[in-house]
């Protein structure tokens, strides 16, 4: 805790929340906080293993230990397959000629026909081609997937858990609204509000000054800044301040204000010796294409839901405004992992996209996990799949790029397995000499094989297009 001095702090590392907050004297910090203003002592209160971020490295590393290696149904069957072709020649070169069927110089070379025609080549080539393609295709879009299994991970997909900031919001406050008291001239405000903020290094101030512009600068103004609370100024014999002071407000300020309250926007107060006589409202804003990439999803059939360390009122006004189906505020680390954990009993598998550090651990726990390019080093660590252009619309695409390969491959096993099943069987017809299949023969065979090798691997090919 803060044992000496005040400040603002960044806790979006911890809470996700773009917006600093202010702390006092006597009051908690998290450990891994940001200090942006001014200093402060502050008094270890907790062993470090108790601290925040110390929870988020342990709740990263079980829930990795937790995620299994599932083994593709190829490989479980592949061994079993080799048995019973191997069975299948021995009998084959022994069982016709101990009946008088055919004679062993007649078995032995069938039976070498089934060791090359029953040979798992096109099957076993079914799958690896069409994974390898299908991650080209992701890396040349800029999408790194770190192995075939998160790519097969998202077939059958139910829900995609969204981080806000940096995920679905562009993490960059933005001026909504100014309003000021109707007996006040609205440019004398605005020009004192610009010439006080452009001394601030709060992040909301940029975002002020941006917005307002150069025109409105006063030259000759003495500024203070007040740590935790704002900026400062004696203009023309009044007292001016903006930030976040105590201050008198006339109800016709606290009817707006209630109103951006309920819209979750951040306020930023312009107080004249001691009353509120405006205020800006700003808000982060979501990517341009987020409600979209919303849409296509819930088309898909998959639930949306944003978890936040924002408030209720900001997570409502983000989710209304991008087409999200559910939200949960207020959320830590370990808040978010148990929602995915809810969600993973109640309705299946489950995607997490995050970008921060304290998305990591539901990162880690999720069926398959999201990480955007411009994240941290721990979220790009945890993440099966990075978007390394930071585009929200590859969530679809990878979804489509998933369920193309398991149709291309579902074509590979069936295609592969009606040739082996039609080349047996012309072996066996042949043998016994049946006219239409008395001319099969090893080459023969051993054409029809490699050749159903070949168009496999040009089918998985397909999946570089696009």
């Amino acid at each position: 805790k803060i044992v000496k001095g005040a400040t603002s702090l960044n806790q979006a590392a911890i809470t996700g929340e773009f917006v600093p907050v202010s702390r006092e004297q006597g009051e908690s910090v998290f450990a891994g906080s940001i200090n942006i203003e001014s200093s402060i002592i502050v008094e270890t209160t907790k062993d470090p293993s108790q601290s925040v971020v110390q929870k988020i490295i342990d709740f990263v590393a079980k829930a990795q230990q937790d995620k299994t290696q599932s083994q593709s149904a190829i490989d479980r069957i592949e061994k079993t397959y080799v048995y019973v072709v191997i069975l299948i020649a021995i009998l084959f070169m022994l069982v016709p000629p101990l009946f008088n069927w055919l004679s062993w110089s007649d078995a032995f070379y069938r039976g070498i026909i089934v060791l090359v025609v029953g040979s798992p080549c096109a099957l076993v080539a079914s799958i690896t081609p069409a994974m390898l393609s299908a991650l080209s295709n992701a890396a040349h879009h800029r999408i790194l997937i770190k192995g075939g299994k998160h790519l097969e991970d998202l077939i059958g997909l139910k829900a995609v858990v969204l981080d806000k900031t940096g995920t679905i919001t562009t993490g960059i406050p933005k001026v909504v609204r100014v309003e000021t008291i109707s007996t006040l001239k609205q440019e004398k405000v605005l020009s004192i509000l610009y010439t006080l903020e452009k001394q601030s290094g709060h992040p909301l101030a940029k975002s002020i000054t941006d917005h307002l512009g150069p025109k409105y600068i006063l030259e000759g103004v003495k500024t203070t800044e007040i740590s935790g609370r704002g900026m400062e100024a004696i203009i023309d014999g009044a007292s001016w301040k903006i930030g976040r002071f105590e201050a008198r407000i006339s109800d016709e300020i606290q009817e707006k204000l209630d109103r951006c309250t309920i819209l979750g926007h951040s306020m930023v107060y312009i107080i004249k010796d001691k009353e509120i006589v405006g205020f800006v409202a700003l808000m982060d804003t979501i990517r341009d294409n987020a409600k979209s990439v919303m849409s296509e999803l819930n088309a898909q059939g998959i639930k949306t839901v944003l978890l936040t360390g924002d408030n209720k009122y900001t997570a409502a006004a983000i989710a209304k405004e991008a087409g999200i189906d559910l939200f949960e505020a207020n959320c830590f680390p370990e808040d978010k992992v148990t929602r995915v954990k809810a969600l993973q009993q109640s309705v299946g598998k489950v995607m997490m996209v995050g970008d921060g550090i304290n998305d990591a651990p539901a990162l880690a726990i999720a069926d398959v996990s999201v990480a955007m390019g411009t994240g941290t080093d721990v979220s790009l660590e945890t993440a099966d799949i990075v978007f390394m252009n930071d585009k929200l619309e590859n969530l679809p695409k990878v979804i489509r790029l998933a369920k193309r390969m398991r149709k291309v491959t579902i074509q590979n096993v069936v295609f592969s397995i009606t040739v082996i099943t039609i080349l047996m069987l012309s072996n066996i017809f042949g043998a016994f000499n049946i006219d239409l299949f008395s001319g099969f023969n090893i080459t023969i065979g051993v054409v029809a094989h490699e050749t159903s090798t070949i168009l496999v691997i040009l089918n998985s090919l397909r999946l570089l297009l696009k």
